[in-house]
């Protein structure tokens, strides 16, 4: 698509990028021109629910599969569907570093 932006209109920002020693690190955000539709401020904090959830299982030790599994029962207990994909990955020297946590793909 080639045309303005205009009011109403989302934007999904995703920057990656090395580093100079190659290490990698990523960037997302939705930007919005304009007013924020109804429907995404709710989203976004129950986007950021969903990583304190997360973040709060992410201990030395922890198993990834089993935050895997636990996170799904969180997004099931609040109506979404269960992840399927990729739920966590590291970043390092590579833009996807080790094995990613999801049971679909061992």
């Amino acid at each position: 698509m080639n045309r303005e932006l205009k009011d109403g209109d989302q934007i999904w920002l995703l920057i990656e990028a090395p580093d100079a020693s190659g290490q990698w690190a990523h960037l997302a955000r939705i930007i919005c021109i304009g007013r924020i539709p109804d429907g995404l401020a709710p989203s976004t904090r129950r986007s950021r629910e969903a990583q304190k959830f997360t973040l709060g299982m992410m201990k030395p030790g922890a198993d990834p599969i089993e935050m895997f599994k636990a996170n799904n029962e969180w997004l099931k207990s609040r109506g979404y569907l269960e992840e399927t994909r990729i739920y966590t990955h590291g970043q390092g020297m590579t833009l996807s570093r080790g094995r990613p946590s999801s049971p679909v793909r061992q």
